[in-house]
């Protein structure tokens, strides 16, 4: 069993992506294109989100599962435009890897852009929802910049 164990920890998820509804986390901070799924084996895959970190004024694509192997590299896709993004960091946490894929201002900025991206990892191509995606990785209003008007 060990060995059946181990060439599924291999796999990093099935070839056909679950798709979820994508959406956003409560606090609104992050996208969330893929849920985790565990179980049954032959239907796991990482869960997957889309995040800007203020604090470190980067954006980001975060892929964490249990046991996955983190891939070293992920795309961003918009039509004929293809980004590659390589790995930045690796957590290993006792539950969960997360792999972070640091996102350059100029890539997001034109991913923002786009009517249509997708983010593409190890052959499986997921749909990027736009209105979402803004509402993550949209630039923040400068600090002490004014509110946008409340619409009445």
């Amino acid at each position: 069993a060990f060995g059946l164990t181990l060439s599924w920890a291999l796999l990093p998820f099935p070839t056909s992506a679950q798709v979820i509804q994508p959406r956003l986390t409560a606090d609104g901070k992050a996208l969330i294109l893929l849920e985790e799924i565990r179980e049954p084996p032959e239907q796991r895959q990482p869960m997957i989100t889309l995040e800007f970190s203020p604090e470190l004024g980067i954006r980001h694509i975060r892929v964490a599962g249990k046991g996955i192997v983190p891939p070293a590299a992920v795309s961003l896709q918009c039509g004929a435009a293809t980004w590659p993004i390589a790995r930045s960091e690796v957590r290993l946490m006792p539950e969960q890897t997360h792999a972070f894929f640091a996102v350059e201002k100029a890539v997001a900025d034109a991913v923002l852009a786009r009517p249509s991206c997708r983010l593409i990892l190890v052959g499986v191509q997921i749909p990027i929802p736009r209105d979402l995606l803004q509402a993550v990785w949209a630039a923040p209003p400068p600090p002490g910049a004014a509110p946008p008007p409340s619409p009445r």
